[in-house]
């Protein structure tokens, strides 16, 4: 599946005017490369770099929280294990998940209809 998007650069024009050495010079759109407009194709791939991505993310993420809880929960007073660390971090993770996939469908959707209206 694919679809078109009016170049953000030159607006659908092509061209983009830009200021060499003090004048205007009009010059072909590099980002859509002079066609007004931007195709995007969502290759099967997709899935798997995202999924992949998501789990180094998500990996990291856990063992940065892990790692900061153990570092800065003394400075406070509190002094878990790293077991409960652990699943403190896990929690945060799960409900950093949800929100991720929250704003995830919510900017599909927004430009599911924008497409749709175009």
């Amino acid at each position: 599946m694919s679809y078109k998007e009016i170049c953000s650069l030159c607006k659908g024009n092509g061209y983009i005017t830009v200021v060499v050495k003090g004048q205007d010079e009009i010059k072909q759109c590099w980002l859509c490369e002079s066609k007004g407009e931007k195709e995007y194709s969502m290759k099967e791939n997709n899935l798997k770099n995202n999924l992949f991505e998501s789990v180094i993310d998500v990996g990291s993420g856990y063992l940065l929280a892990v790692a900061i809880q153990l570092l800065i929960f003394p400075l406070f007073g509190l002094y878990p294990t790293i077991l409960d660390s652990m699943g403190i971090a896990l929690i945060f993770t799960g409900i950093s998940m949800m929100r991720s996939w929250v704003w995830r469908c919510y900017f599909r959707r927004k430009h599911e209809i924008r497409i749709y209206n175009h």
